[in-house]
């Protein structure tokens, strides 16, 4: 019954929030220029037909025009003082000009609805910081590490924020992926072998083998490269180059530890379903219980493939689909790559709400990094770099 609330809130939510913007864009786009371009028609028609409130009305938008002007001036006289250079010219007007020509090059406008944003920055995340993790004969970033990215301004990363158990500077980040590393055509054949699709009933099936080769020839989910990370969002999980992955305000890379072992274990983290284990992750899965080492080449290995086949899988836009495997969030993805170690590195699923509503038992972004955080002693995840406020 609280489910099926939850669900009846969520819907009233998405209609009244959508119903809500969709006002608000027609308010800037229309109404408000409308608006002025008759109120300004009226004053003018009035002042000339000689009615006096029309003039007094006039005069009074003069005055502040001319008041405006001078705070303006003010302002880009003064604008960015100790960070921009003087003008070739020391008089005023060159320094304003250029002041002027600055200020223009920080705006930036949106369509949706049409309005304009005075210096929106750029991301955190820098070359310098790209290089670090990528250059030389030894970069830092390794395939298998998981990284953890989030930004500033967006909503859904607030939302991921409020609910995801973000704690310390687990909060700053709202996506998860995993780096693989080099992608190749021998790669193409993995990809999609485990998809599963709607049957069209609210159920799911296994892809038929044309759907599995319509994803492995659709650039937008595969396609082969150097550096490349596989992560799911809006159009589900796909491949895409480390470069575009890196724009973003804060970012964390964590890895398994060289060596996993079965001492590790604790009994709080329970097994994902071993009916989900096949191949490598199943070979793990059962060194592991007898009590064997496997090293983090083997794990990343089946998380390689695990990830691979699962390319074209639908996204989990409820965070309700954990334990089954067919559709992912960010988080549920690297979650399901790592399935045959989550009770020896800590990535356990947690009961998630907002505001005691819409709970789901998943695992999210902060989650990942918590448990980091929590291990580093244990050496199970490691935070091996991170940049955040």
């Amino acid at each position: 019954m609280k489910q099926f609330a939850g669900k009846v809130l969520l819907l009233f939510a998405a209609l009244l929030c959508r119903s809500l913007f969709v006002a608000y864009q027609v308010l800037l786009n229309a109404v408000v220029p409308l608006a002025l371009l008759l109120g300004a028609g009226w004053l003018i028609y009035m002042a000339a037909a000689g009615h006096a409130g029309a003039r007094t009305a006039l005069e009074a938008i003069a005055a502040g025009a001319v008041f405006l002007a001078v705070i303006s001036a003010y302002l880009l006289y003064h604008y960015k003082d100790g960070l921009l250079p003087q003008s070739a010219a020391s008089n005023w007007a060159n320094r304003l000009i250029d002041r002027f020509i600055a200020w223009m090059g920080t705006l930036k406008y949106f369509s949706s609805p049409y309005c304009m944003v005075e210096d929106p920055g750029s991301y955190k995340i820098r070359g310098s910081d790209m290089r670090k993790l990528l250059d030389g004969s030894a970069p830092l970033l390794q395939p298998g590490d998981i990284l953890l990215r989030g930004y500033d301004g967006y909503v859904d990363g607030e939302l991921i924020r409020r609910t995801g158990g973000g704690q310390g500077n687990g909060k700053y980040f709202s996506h998860a992926a995993m780096y693989v590393g080099k992608l190749g055509e021998a790669d193409r054949g993995i990809v999609a072998r485990r998809l599963q699709v709607p049957d069209g009933q609210g159920g799911w099936r296994s892809a038929t083998q044309q759907e599995m080769e319509d994803v492995r020839n659709n650039s937008g989910f595969f396609h082969t490269g150097e550096q490349m990370i596989i992560h799911s969002m809006g159009k589900g999980v796909f491949v895409e180059d480390i470069l575009t992955f890196l724009r973003c305000d804060y970012l964390a890379v964590i890895r398994l530890p060289d060596e996993i072992s079965a001492s590790r274990l604790s009994a709080a983290y329970r097994p994902v379903l071993r009916e989900a284990l096949t191949g490598d992750a199943l070979a793990i899965d059962e060194k592991l219980r007898a009590g064997q080492d496997v090293s983090r080449a083997e794990v990343v290995k089946a998380a390689r493939d695990s990830a691979l086949g699962k390319i074209g899988s639908c996204y989990d836009f409820q965070f309700d689909s954990v334990k089954k495997f067919n559709r992912f969030s960010c988080s549920e993805f690297v979650h399901y790559c790592y399935k045959s170690v989550h009770r020896y590195i800590g990535l356990e699923t947690k009961e998630h709400s907002f505001m005691g509503l819409f709970a789901r038992n998943t695992i999210t972004p902060p989650d990942i990094y918590n448990a980091a955080g929590t291990h580093q002693s244990g050496k199970k995840l490691e935070i091996k770099w991170e940049k955040t406020g």
